[in-house]
């Protein structure tokens, strides 16, 4: 026999702990299982707790929205009309209703502008509309319409283009907005462009009525600016002062009073009514 020391080993019955560890590990994850099982087996599903629903409340709209589609004099220019000076917002403020224009200068229901893609009815300015909603949408003419310096149609031929052009929008307006108020106010004469004054009655009346838009023109034959007009129209002898602006707004309030526009009603009271007309 060797004289050497006695062999270590494990006897039996013995286990290191690398062996229990994992074996408790798989029984404790058993047992979770079959806990979570019992419990789902025997829940009465009319007994689930039900979570609370919650209704979103519409966001309001505190004013009625006044929309206005126009040129540089509803855009205003450095002649007058700037910020919260232009006859446009004059009107809104008097009635209490929120300002949003859609005006860009040198455009008209012909004329598409600098671009040449946004005139009065364009896809554009339509989006822009119909993305606001306004509960009032004021129009206006626009002497760009009906400058021919550079055309070699005839006042007769433009005249008849324009109010082609003021249906079409017209009625795209109204199938955006049914149940806003359209306003559509005459510009032209009080600038008397290289095409002749505008007879706007007699142009886009027919039309007018059909689509329920009332019309706003100036108050004589000498336009909005017969009284003084080196006062009301700038050095450029075509856009409004300041004074001019305040002049204006002025006359269209008085007809927009004969119209009883203090009554006119808040259409789109919050914005989820607007997104559905």
């Amino acid at each position: 026999m060797s004289g050497g020391p006695a062999a270590r080993g494990r006897g039996p019955g013995f286990a290191s702990r690398r062996e229990v560890l994992p074996a408790t590990l798989v029984i404790i994850v058993a047992l979770t299982l079959l806990t979570l099982l019992a419990v789902k087996l025997n829940t009465n599903p009319q007994q689930t707790t039900q979570l609370p629903s919650y209704t979103l409340e519409p966001r309001r709209r505190p004013q009625i929205i006044a929309g206005f589609v126009g040129d540089s004099w509803t855009a205003g220019t450095l002649m007058g009309g700037g910020e919260d000076r232009n006859w446009s917002d004059l009107v809104a403020r008097r009635y209490g209703w929120r300002h949003v224009s859609f005006a860009e200068g040198g455009t008209g229901w012909l004329n598409g502008g600098r671009r040449g893609d946004n005139p009065f009815g364009s896809r554009i300015r339509m989006h822009a509309v119909s993305q606001t909603r306004p509960d009032i949408l004021f129009l206006t003419t626009s002497s760009n319409d009906l400058n021919l310096a550079r055309s070699s149609e005839s006042v007769q031929q433009r005249k008849e283009r324009l109010a082609a052009a003021v249906e079409n929008g017209v009625a795209r307006y109204r199938r955006e907005l049914p149940r806003s108020k359209i306003v559509l106010i005459d510009i032209v004469p009080s600038v008397g462009a290289s095409g002749g004054s505008l007879d706007a009655e007699a142009l886009f009346g027919e039309a007018l009525a059909r689509y329920y838009v009332n019309l706003i023109e100036p108050p004589s034959s000498d336009g909005w600016f017969a009284t003084d007009r080196r006062r009301y129209i700038g050095k450029d002898g075509l856009h409004p002062t300041d004074a001019g602006h305040q002049h204006l707004a002025e006359q269209i309030i008085a007809q927009l009073n004969d119209l009883h526009a203090d009554s006119w009603p808040q259409v789109y009271h919050d914005w989820s009514q607007a997104a559905a007309p």
